[in-house]
């Protein structure tokens, strides 16, 4: 009869071979590959990237088209603006509108979101810049923090740790009506951005609310009900043409506003299974929506936010003979969570 130690020992024995053979195994065996950087091309209509040539300037669309030589840059110059202008080959007008290199800055957008950054421990806890400096455009650090509790909001002076109730007094008049506690929050209390807008936060009746310090003072306005969300991005960007980026239970994309409207758009994204990246200029937004069987684009006019053209790329299949030998692993993180903890995948 087999003592409880021997028991322990084989079932660890068994854990160890689930956990680290098929980990090796599949790190020999695995090819890697990668998908060229694509872009909407105002100029020829569809998306365009990096051809896969000897040409390293060469350029390739959808429709198979391959534009060679150091001009084949002029089919995405809103991208490569930079080389186009010292060439003194930057278009004056695309689509009707006026371009200079101070506008194509001005109206740069690049935005992206993984699962990771969203399936992660969260703390009620956020960080508060002034969004009103004492000298314009130089944000200063965080000097307060924003707390959400279910007995309603507190304002913390971090330099001491404690409770501002000034702020705090202030904050809570200013969001009356708000049904605490707060389900969904989005800011980005970082420098590398030209203005600061605060958070979004969600209450638990599905409103939206605006929050920031200013001047001093707590600034608080209520958008209203904005359906079931699942996520929102707050964005400050220099062109302002949108406070945020809310993502539906449904999938759904749509663009916030400054005045709190929101603009639907046909883009579909779970930010909790699929990563997300908008690229944005003048003319388009290129929207990208990716998970581990391939990628899908999309591409919005600025003006609207109305669907223009989409596109869909297949990745190569992840399986190899290898994952039918070992269908069953044992793995403690996954590239789309940062929790640490055991779980069984399958094959």
């Amino acid at each position: 009869m087999k003592t409880p130690g021997k028991i322990f020992i084989w079932i660890s024995a068994a854990l160890l071979i689930l956990w680290m053979f098929p980990r090796i195994v599949r790190l020999a065996s695995m090819e890697t590959f990668s998908t060229p950087f694509t872009l909407y091309s105002p100029i020829v209509d569809c998306f365009a990237w990096r051809a896969d040539t000897a040409d390293k300037f060469a350029l390739e669309d959808e429709k198979g088209n391959i534009y060679r030589g150091k001009d084949s840059d002029t089919i995405l110059p809103l991208f490569y603006y930079t080389d186009l202008a010292v060439r003194g080959m930057l278009p004056d007008t695309i689509k009707g509108k006026k371009i200079t290199v101070d506008e194509i800055k001005k109206n740069r957008v690049i935005e992206m979101c993984r699962p990771s950054d969203i399936n992660k421990p969260q703390r009620a806890v956020y960080p508060l810049m002034e969004s009103i400096p004492q000298r314009e455009g130089e944000l200063e650090d965080p000097g307060f923090a924003l707390i959400c509790r279910k007995d309603g909001f507190h304002i913390v002076d971090m330099s001491t740790n404690k409770e501002d109730e000034t702020l705090t007094s202030d904050l809570r008049q200013k969001t009356e009506g708000f049904s605490h506690p707060a389900v969904l929050a989005a800011g980005n209390p970082s420098h590398h951005k030209s203005y600061d807008e605060g958070y979004l936060v969600t209450d638990s009746s599905g409103n939206l609310w605006h929050i920031k310090l200013a001047g001093g003072k707590m600034v608080a306005e209520n958008f209203g009900a904005k359906g079931s969300l699942r996520h929102m991005m707050i964005t400050e960007n220099d062109n302002h043409q949108t406070l945020g980026f809310l993502f539906g239970e449904d999938g759904t994309l749509s663009m916030l506003l400054p005045d709190g409207s929101v603009v639907p758009t046909e883009v579909k994204c779970n930010p909790m299974k699929e990563s997300f990246m908008v690229v944005g200029d003048i003319v388009n937004y290129t929207v990208k929506v990716s998970d581990n069987s391939g990628e899908k684009f999309y591409a919005l006019s600025t003006d609207d936010f109305s669907l223009i053209s989409t596109m869909e790329r297949s990745y190569p299949s992840e399986k190899n003979f290898w994952d039918y030998i070992t269908p069953l692993r044992l793995i403690f993180t996954t590239a789309s969570d940062q929790y640490v903890f055991p779980r069984f995948r399958t094959l």
